[in-house]
């Protein structure tokens, strides 16, 4: 079944770096809304043997951009058919796929390079009047118990910031079409900044309705 979706609107009011160690290997970034605090999980290497690949777009310029500007701060959960709202790294034209650089599995530091730049702009959000994110994922909560970084109540949040379409086994589960991860930062007067990621098994030829990859001819 593909990943439930939803955008995310909010400040960022702190953030917890990845180790070297770590078996979840995300940057952790709790961002606040008119309800409430929520988790933004966001990878910074593979937790498996391929590699993780992102692009960041230090000067984002895109349609979307004034399509979520009407966004409520909090959750949305765009209709399935809504193509404006949501995110498609191979039918949305988001960004030059050629240009992404990869973190290794292994990759060594703490933290690693990713998570230098991701925390770069983050903590220049946190202390930019008027900066926000925009995060693009999958939801999950309200749970009945502390969240287990930043430890509100109710737990929830978003992960799967990453293209969500032409992987393989056991995450094939998780592919469709339109519902690609990411993060925006709109600092206000100023660039937005972009963060686009992909794990290097998935395949970027996938089939327009279930966002499979495409067979070889």
């Amino acid at each position: 079944m593909p990943v439930s979706y939803g955008v995310l609107r909010g400040s960022v009011t702190k953030l917890l770096h990845h180790s070297a160690g770590d078996p979840s290997p995300h940057v952790e970034l709790r961002v606040q809304t008119h309800h409430g605090p929520w988790r933004l999980a966001v990878n910074v290497r593979s937790d498996d043997r391929t590699d993780l690949l992102f692009d960041i777009e230090t000067d984002f310029r895109h349609p979307i951009l004034d399509a979520i500007d009407s966004l409520p701060v909090g959750l949305t959960q765009p209709s399935h058919n809504d193509r404006t709202r949501r995110l498609d790294y191979v039918r949305g034209q988001l960004f030059d796929s050629s240009a992404m650089r990869a973190v290794a599995a292994k990759a060594q530091g703490d933290p690693n390079e990713l998570d230098d730049r991701i925390s770069a702009v983050m903590h220049r959000a946190m202390y930019t009047r008027g900066a926000e994110v925009f995060a693009f994922g999958s939801p999950w909560g309200p749970e009945h118990q502390k969240d287990e970084y930043f430890h509100f109540t109710p737990g929830r949040g978003l992960h799967d910031l990453h293209m969500n379409q032409g992987s393989p086994q056991p995450h094939a589960r998780d592919d469709g079409v339109w519902l690609d991860g990411g993060l925006f930062v709109r600092f206000p007067g100023a660039a937005t900044v972009a963060f686009f990621f992909v794990f290097q098994s998935q395949s970027w030829q996938t089939d327009d309705v279930t966002g499979r990859p495409r067979r070889a001819a």
